[in-house]
């Protein structure tokens, strides 16, 4: 067993809790597993040097892709109250950047879980961290097109080390995919509508992120 043995679990448990929400409730939530890569995990304990690997909570991990901000809550709280054998170590919400989204413009929501085994043959596992995440269609929409954008063009936009107008275009698009599909404040909500707009519009001229993506 190792950490990638409890996302597996724990994806298996996900899925199930979504087929019986689809039964219930209907809708479409999508559930896969994910894994840093070797080059994200250096570059993650590079930039927090306090951080160490059997501490680093999201090695591994599953991403549960929901239709709505609504179904997202939904189905989290659904499945929090599935039966776990592991320790939530999230109890005060301090992941949910749909309620307070990053400067950067990410939004969604982060859950921790802490492995809990009672056997002998397991309890060397105990204290492994599994991360799920929870996000709308359109915020993974989001987050995919920062990634994209950082490999096509070199860039670090994803950790806010990125050409600054970069970094304002995905805020400002965060914002308006808050406000005009998730009905939802963002990461910007002290612009007005047709400042927002009109942002977008100048950065998305300067850069071409549109038609790069």
């Amino acid at each position: 067993m190792s950490a990638f043995h409890q996302v597996h679990s724990t994806q298996v448990r996900l899925k199930r809790c979504s087929r019986r929400c689809k039964d219930k409730h209907g809708g479409d939530i999508q559930v896969a597993q994910r894994n840093k890569r070797r080059p994200t995990i250096i570059d993650k304990l590079s930039r927090e040097p306090s951080m160490q690997l059997p501490t680093m909570h999201d090695i591994a991990g599953c991403r549960a892709i929901c239709s709505s901000v609504e179904e997202l809550y939904s189905f989290r709280k659904t499945f929090l109250n599935t039966r776990a054998l592991h320790k939530r170590n999230t109890l005060d919400d301090k992941f949910d950047y749909i309620k307070n989204p990053k400067s950067s413009g990410y939004r969604g929501v982060h859950e921790v879980f802490e492995t809990v085994l009672q056997s002998n043959s397991g309890s060397k596992w105990n204290g492994l961290k599994v991360e799920i995440q929870f996000r709308t269609r359109a915020q993974h929409a989001w987050a995919t097109a920062v990634e994209t954008i950082d490999l096509l063009n070199n860039e670090r936009a994803k950790f806010g080390q990125a050409d600054p107008k970069l970094q304002r275009f995905f805020a400002v698009s965060s914002e308006l995919i808050s406000r005009c599909i998730e009905n939802t404040p963002g990461p910007l909500k002290e612009l007005s509508n047709s400042g927002l707009a009109l942002e977008f519009e100048q950065l998305n001229e300067a850069l071409g992120i549109i038609t790069a993506l």
